[in-house]
This record gives C-alpha cells, structure tokens and sequence, in this order.
C-alpha cells in the first residue's frame, strides 16, 4: 500500500519530501550523497564504527542503535541495485561482527527483539551467495564466516551460514 502510494507522487513532490527528511535526520543523507575521493569500505567501516562507538564501560541499550543500523541496511540495498554487492555485504558484515562481539562481552542491556540478529546474518549469507563475483571475494568472504561463526554467541543466536559455507567447500 505505501509503495503504491509513493508510486503515485509527483516525482518533485517525493524529492523535496527527500530533502527536508535529510536535513531531519542528516544521517539519510548517506543514502544520497558519497564523500568524493573517499573509498566505500572505509566510509562503511567508519560509518558502523559510529553506530558502535560507546565507552566499554557503558552497557548498550540494542533499541539505540538499531535504527542507525537499518538506515545502513538501506544504503546496503542500494549498493546491491547498483551491483555492488561486495559493499552490500560489507554492511552486514560488520554489523553483524559488532552486535556478536556486544553479546561475547555481554555488553547488552536487554537483548535485540526477536530474530533480528538471525536476519541480519540471513540477509548477509543471501547477499553474499547472489554476488556474481563471488569467486573473487571467497576469501574474503570465507575469514569473514570464520569470525561471524567463531564468536561465542554465534551458535546461541542462529547463526550457523550453512549455504554459504557449503558453497566454499564447493570452491575448494
């Protein structure tokens, strides 16, 4: 129903509402606008860094980063449309890392709501499985499964990347 609807809006209409969303929430405005000179996986890498930068001290409430995550998850569907699943995955990647290593270190104040940690790793295993280039990122994919799998709370939540894992063995 709301994609009808925004499909129906005049195309003006949708960017100003576009615009005046961005200079809401800033943090929209990555979905738009890349810093020039700047490569992709270090942007990803600093921007889920952002998301996660809390004193060690400090137990960290999932709800407050959970929307700063979904906004990258965005970005990570946009990157997919334009072909660049290696960045797509990236995303996943490295939020499903920092969310394990918060759970490993019980870090938490209360858990994420149901399923969310096994959909992001779902979502992670689907993007990387469809990437046409998958050959060329297979090492790096396969020591990115090996640090998703070899956290504690790994198993505990879910997150096992069977298809994935079997299609390394299969390049083996």
């Amino acid at each position: 129903m709301l994609r009808k609807a925004i499909k129906l809006q005049d195309k003006n209409a949708l960017a100003d509402i576009l615009i005046n969303l961005c200079e809401a929430f800033p943090d929209l405005s990555r979905l738009f606008v890349s810093t020039p000179g700047m490569d992709e996986f270090q942007v990803i890498e600093e921007d889920v860094a952002d998301i996660f930068d809390f004193p060690h001290s400090e137990k960290i409430d999932p709800h407050e980063v959970t929307a700063s995550f979904q906004i990258l998850f965005i970005r990570a569907k946009i990157l997919r449309s334009e072909g660049k699943y290696a960045q797509a995955r990236t995303i996943y990647y490295k939020v499903l890392h920092r969310i394990l290593a918060l759970l490993d270190s019980d870090q938490l104040s209360s858990p994420f709501p149901d399923n969310t940690i096994m959909d992001i790793a779902d979502d992670y295993e689907e993007i990387a499985l469809n990437d046409d280039r998958f050959n060329q990122y297979a090492e790096q994919v396969e020591k990115e499964v090996e640090e998703l799998l070899g956290h504690d709370s790994a198993e505990a939540e879910g997150i096992f990347l069977e298809q994935l894992k079997e299609k390394l063995t299969l390049l083996k």
